[in-house]
């Protein structure tokens, strides 16, 4: 195991690579418990504790740095880590046929955590879920778990962003249908400049035998219709959600928060009189 901060919870047993933990471990001995709200951070795959964690770490000082007057996120911001890497950086950007089971594996053990969790004074724990790439996977298995029953938590929201889960999956008629409803809100950050979606989503979801070089999610947004909001960010990557000072903006927008609008300062214009008019003169 490794050091772990008191806002942080994971599934992984090493830092880098490693197995799937038994359990999952917090960093704070309460962990969620007597908890009313919180806002759970899930990493994309090929992404160690290090990785992630500076993520997870621009993503939060861009977000207070623009919006120091919105209720702090921070005291409600839970980041999770699961292991959806390999030791070796090369080795582990071709692993992801491997990791689909790693995601559904987090995700059980994460569902188990937050049923046994004792209820808040409130009743209920209210949860939104922020996601990157193969994490919104976790995510959307966490709530096909969920879905099951056991459990008194308020699903407020998801923010999917550069989802890589096959359009199918979530269409009508997918597995993951009714799970991708279940929340009260869901926002769709996408962008068709996202090469990793585009060129190695469809034959890594065709080798890990999820479909034939299906569609993601992140690419456009599909089923657009089917959300409460898809939002292109033109001429982003995969990797340029979380660092993204833009990326606060939604999720603000998100949060119910309405950001400040550069609306040019409104004037009167002076009113200038008409020049006289000059009327020749006519000698007789």
């Amino acid at each position: 195991m490794f050091f772990l901060l008191p806002s942080e919870l994971t599934v992984r047993t090493e830092p880098s690579g490693g197995d799937l933990a038994p359990q999952v471990v917090c960093g704070s001995a309460l962990g969620l418990a007597g908890r009313s709200r919180v806002i759970l951070l899930c990493h994309g795959y090929a992404n160690s504790v290090d990785v992630a964690r500076g993520s997870y770490g621009k993503f939060l000082k861009n977000y207070i740095s623009q919006f120091p007057m919105a209720r702090p996120i921070e005291t409600d911001v839970f980041e999770f880590y699961w292991p959806g890497d390999e030791p070796y950086p090369g080795v582990s950007q071709l692993s992801y046929p491997f990791q689909i089971k790693s995601a559904r594996g987090s995700a059980e053990k994460l569902a188990d955590y937050l049923k046994h969790l004792p209820p808040p004074a409130t009743g209920e724990l209210e949860l939104h879920l922020i996601a990157h790439s193969l994490g919104n996977r976790v995510a959307l298995e966490l709530l096909q778990t969920l879905s099951c029953g056991g459990a008194k938590i308020n699903l407020r929201g998801i923010l999917m962003m550069a989802a890589a889960v096959p359009v199918e999956k979530v269409s009508v008629g997918g597995v993951l249908h009714q799970p991708a409803l279940m929340m009260t809100r869901q926002f769709v950050l996408h962008s068709t400049s996202d090469w990793v979606l585009r060129f190695a989503f469809p034959p890594g979801e065709t080798a890990a035998m999820e479909g034939f070089f299906p569609q993601a999610i992140g690419r456009f947004g599909n089923p657009v219709a089917q959300w409460t909001s898809a939002k292109d960010m033109p001429n982003y990557g995969h990797s340029d959600y979380w660092p993204n000072p833009k990326t606060s903006d939604m999720a603000a927008r998100f949060f119910g928060l309405v950001s400040a609008n550069a609306i040019q300062r409104s004037y009167v214009p002076a009113y200038v009189a008409a020049p006289a008019n000059k009327i020749a003169i006519n000698t007789i």
